[in-house]
């Protein structure tokens, strides 16, 4: 079965008045037609920049190198009008922090038709329906009032809510949400997952869903993409990521999670910090970090290897 989305040997590189800042290495991924796909790593292993270039979305500072083939264009060479295209009817992304993306003056009636009014050119009445009927599918209460108010006068759950409206306010064929449960409570977390799940089967959803919670992760995934310092190190279903995970990095996630459930009596942690992702990189990003290091892997880098269903970028498996 062909990919519904696929990037190929993605890298992005920043120019900063203190070099040039390699954020993503030679990514691959694919997301399939019906799936959803996580996208799992610790702050700063290049998911969501993975995935704003690949929407041509990185400011003017950065270079993005590689493809991305969705309905065999290549959306690196697209324009800005057939781009915007695409954002705007076929792939559509909910933004980490709803507060910095809803524009705090304007309404969110505003913010939700003037997408439909600009791209469909449609009137405002109807656009102003289509809005509530959208917000009422994300479950906002009495939401042909609500649809009037500013973002302020809604709580942090409720805007997460409107940043999915807007999101699936077009239809499209994908949804990449990009941390949507950061800095909610637990209650509500569970309620926006809850939603996503039901939203997935309603509009017939593909998704990618970004995080770093591997709770997360088991209850909403068909498979994992791990990433590490810019590049992804391994990829498997959801059952073989959990039961029998190949990457020492893969593995070291899972003790933490698993310590951090309350599950054992230590509290399990990766010792140092993710690598300044600056100059050539040599050998295996993890080799300063990993308890099975070999000596080669701080000479060669490793890639991908094993089966269609899980693969991993580790020296250990390579022979």
């Amino acid at each position: 079965m062909s990919a519904l989305l696929e990037a190929n040997n993605i890298s992005i590189d920043f120019a900063t008045e203190s070099g040039v800042v390699h954020a993503v290495r030679d990514a691959n991924i694919e997301l399939f037609e019906g799936e959803v796909l996580g996208v799992v790593g610790e702050s700063g292993s290049g998911k969501t920049q993975l995935m704003l270039g690949m929407l041509k979305l990185l400011p003017e500072n950065a270079v993005t190198t590689g493809e991305v083939i969705y309905s065999d264009k290549d959306l690196l060479t697209l324009n800005k009008l057939d781009i915007n295209r695409i954002r705007s009817n076929e792939i559509a992304m909910i933004f980490q922090d709803p507060m910095s993306s809803l524009n705090p003056y304007l309404k969110v009636s505003r913010q939700l038709t003037e997408t439909l009014i600009l791209n469909q050119k449609i009137d405002k009445q109807t656009a102003l329906k289509q809005a509530i009927e959208i917000l009422e599918k994300v479950r906002i209460p009495d939401a042909a009032r609500r649809v009037h108010d500013y973002p302020y006068q809604f709580s942090g759950g409720m805007r997460q809510r409107i940043m999915i409206a807007m999101a699936l306010l077009r239809k499209p064929k994908v949804l990449i949400a990009d941390e949507p449960t950061t800095a909610l409570d637990v209650t509500v977390q569970a309620e926006i997952l809850a939603l996503l799940k039901s939203l997935r089967d309603e509009f017939a959803l593909s998704i990618i869903l970004i995080t770093h919670d591997m709770s997360i992760v088991a209850g909403q995934c068909d498979r994992v993409v791990i990433m590490y310092a810019g590049q992804p190190v391994e990829m498997a279903s959801l059952d073989e990521l959990f039961y029998a995970p190949k990457h020492p990095y893969t593995q070291g996630l899972l003790a933490a999670a698993k310590s951090q459930s309350g599950l054992t009596d230590k509290l399990v942690s990766i010792p140092g910090h993710p690598p300044v992702n600056t100059g050539i990189q040599l050998g295996c990003a993890f080799y300063p970090r990993c308890e099975q290091r070999l000596d080669v892997c701080q000479r060669d880098m490793p890639v991908m290897t094993g089966s269609n269903t899980q693969q991993q970028a580790c020296h250990l498996y390579e022979r």
